[in-house]
């Protein structure tokens, strides 16, 4: 005997359309693959250059605040930079839709950023998102040349195009190749 339940057996002329939960494969998306950052090659010398400025720094810094503790920090954090200026870039996932933004199968949606811009690093271009968080980092996404008017076509439809500010920051990182 049967329990109500139970699914009977139904000819197929009365076949009932199945509908199947496949997701909506959206024409509008570009994926494409891309390095994390641009490396840039550091020889013997600039690692010699960069521990002798921060032995130099931590020392005038103990000159003038007599202050052991503040010296050792100074030193330990330029070593931990040092550190990771060795780190070569990996390769990241990107995903572009009308939705926002997957870097690594994390979504950032278009909502998280207030503009984009075009920058130039190392004479290769790519593009910055900018965070609407004040003390969030913005996004970078690098590309190949040849996807690059896509690429900005679909990112212009959500986000405006802004021109970067000019950070000492950031202009002192380049500077010395970080």
């Amino acid at each position: 005997m049967l329990m109500p339940e139970q699914n009977l057996f139904k000819p197929e002329d009365e076949s009932v359309p199945i509908e199947q939960d496949q997701p909506e494969i959206n024409t509008d998306s570009i994926v494409w693959t891309a390095s994390e950052f641009i490396d840039n090659s550091k020889n013997f010398g600039w690692y010699l250059l960069f521990f002798v400025g921060i032995l130099g720094i931590s020392t005038v810094v103990f000159i003038f605040t007599h202050n052991i503790i503040s010296s050792v920090v100074i030193f330990i954090l330029g070593f931990m930079v040092c550190f990771m200026a060795t780190r070569k870039p990996k390769e990241v996932d990107y995903v572009l839709d009308d939705q926002g933004i997957v870097i690594n199968n994390i979504d950032y949606p278009f909502s998280d950023f207030k503009s984009y811009h075009l920058a130039s690093e190392g004479g290769l271009e790519h593009i910055s998102l900018v965070s609407v968080k004040r003390f969030s980092p913005g996004k970078t996404i690098y590309f190949e040349p040849q996807d690059k008017d896509h690429i900005i076509s679909l990112l212009s439809q959500f986000l405006p195009l802004e021109h970067p500010s000019d950070d000492p920051v950031d202009r002192f990182a380049k500077k010395i190749g970080l």
